[in-house]
């Protein structure tokens, strides 16, 4: 974080003789405090068209330049970032940050990872280029972790009561709607409704809260925005923070090493991904999914074929360990142990600072095929352990 804060002033921002280099949690830190302010209703328009993003920009900078770090998040995140915004851009950074180590901690705690030993895999590259950027990708894990957590706890479906905390993590996931999707596809295929409805209506009045400040028309914009978020249909303002070569996702294989456009990959990408999502959503039970299986199938979907998956989140691949390992008190078998080995490996052989050479964005995307094949194989028909029982009691209360 130091060399970071350290790099330029205002922090988060270097203007350049071709425009401006971002650190990313800073220009969306400052594009939710300029939201916050108001701004659109003073020049009218959306929040999220490009204009006023890189209007926003341009007023940060100080000066104008011609592109900006494209804001895709939802009205969610407004709320997410509000507590921040009494900060400057360099402590907002500094305590977003630390937030993110307290996650590593939490995931990796020998209560939710057998032995701790997810720890490693946060010593790769995904991980800190994460905390580098200031990217979200540590905390939403977290995130799906918590709901995991509270998934094995069968009661949710008793007490209303027990849906209100996992509720309110999903409505925070919905910052990031793919990650929402994921995390909603596994409570579904659990039968777990009451935290999904619950979330729902908490997404319905928190966006109503904002209506007002996101400007006329912007459902329409980010509707837009989404249905175009390729290298080849984004706005070209934008288009330069898209980097397909560093993803390993089928989008960008089909793009970068198979040459397919940008749109069509998109277009499969988003159809498969899809199909995968009802598949475990309605038949996870019928397929006798475990809990664990469940949760790693719908997360390895959306790290597979979810079209945009930017380097950082393929640290989300820890969280296969707390799925699928059990805790203390169970023998581990040799599938257990092949996990222990090629998850931590896995988040050192991505696209950015890989210690291997050779395309690493086919690697890693085969990878995650295999460990999808592999856990739907060797965790489908049995259950690892009892749910809300015996070894996963302890993570089942931490998640409270």
């Amino acid at each position: 974080m130091v060399p970071s804060i350290k790099s330029n002033q205002p922090f988060g921002i270097t203007v350049t003789a071709t425009g401006g280099e971002f650190v990313d949690f800073a220009s969306h830190f400052n594009f939710v405090r300029s939201s916050l302010q108001g701004i659109p209703a003073v020049h009218g328009g959306s929040i999220y068209s490009f204009e006023h993003q890189l209007r926003v920009v341009n007023e940060w900078a100080g000066e104008k330049i011609n592109h900006a770090l494209i804001f895709a998040y939802s009205p969610t995140m407004l709320f997410v970032l509000a507590p921040f915004v009494f900060f400057s851009h360099a402590a907002a950074y500094c305590l977003f940050n630390l937030l993110g180590l307290l996650a590593v901690w939490w995931q990796t705690h020998p209560v939710r990872s057998r032995l701790g030993i997810g720890v490693l895999a946060f010593f790769g590259s995904p991980a800190l280029h994460c905390f580098n950027l200031g990217q979200t990708a540590i905390l939403t894990g977290t995130g799906l972790l918590c709901l995991y957590g509270k998934s094995l706890d069968a009661g949710m479906e008793k007490r209303w009561r027990s849906a209100i905390l996992p509720a309110i993590v999903l409505w925070a996931l919905t910052a990031k709607p793919p990650f929402a999707v994921t995390a909603v596809t596994a409570l579904i295929g659990l039968r777990r409704w009451r935290p999904v409805l619950l979330a729902v209506v908490l997404t319905v009045i928190t966006t109503g809260l904002m209506w007002p400040l996101l400007g006329d028309g912007w459902w329409r914009d980010y509707l837009y925005m989404l249905a175009h978020y390729n290298i080849a249909q984004v706005a070209p303002g934008f288009a330069w923070s898209y980097h397909p070569d560093l993803m390993t996702n089928l989008h960008s294989v089909l793009n970068v090493d198979f040459g397919i456009t940008a749109n069509l990959a998109g277009r499969i990408s988003w159809e498969i991904w899809i199909v995968m999502l009802v598949v475990l959503a309605l038949f996870a039970q019928r397929l006798k999914l475990t809990t664990g299986c469940l949760w790693s199938l719908a997360v390895l979907s959306y790290l597979a074929f979810c079209p945009y998956v930017s380097d950082t989140e393929e640290i989300q691949l820890v969280l296969l360990i707390a799925f699928c390992v059990p805790l203390g008190g169970h023998r581990l078998r040799w599938q257990d142990k092949l996990l222990f080995v090629v998850v931590p490996l896995a988040c050192f052989i991505s696209p950015v600072n890989s210690i291997l050479p050779g395309n690493n964005r086919i690697m890693l995307f085969f990878i995650k095929i295999a460990l999808m094949i592999f856990i739907a194989l060797n965790y489908r028909s049995r259950q690892v352990w009892p749910e809300g029982e015996s070894g996963q009691t302890g993570l089942a209360k931490q998640c409270r």
